[in-house]
């Protein structure tokens, strides 16, 4: 199981590559919400997706790209025994 954390402009290109490359799962984390700025440069986001979470907001869109592949979505905070449940974490963070 894979955890992505950050999807702003850069990690959502990353997640889009992880979800292509056909891993098994990944989960997506962001605590952020979607601000007007993220609509330029991301092909995740719409003006409607303002003021949603970041990780619920691009689920379904990243999906899409390979329904091979299981996408989950985690807004809260991380603990110690949430990040135990994963093989790999991969942090973007602008």
């Amino acid at each position: 199981m894979c955890l992505y954390l950050g999807l702003n402009r850069l990690g959502t290109e990353i997640a889009k590559h992880l979800i292509l490359a056909g891993v098994k799962s990944v989960t997506l984390h962001d605590e952020g919400t979607v601000e007007m700025w993220d609509l330029f440069g991301n092909f995740l986001f719409s003006e409607s997706d303002v003021g949603k979470n970041r990780a619920l907001a691009s689920v379904q869109k990243l999906q899409e790209l390979n329904n091979a592949v299981a996408v989950s979505t985690l807004t809260e905070k991380l603990s110690k025994e949430k990040l135990s449940n994963y093989q790999f974490v991969k942090l973007y963070a602008s």
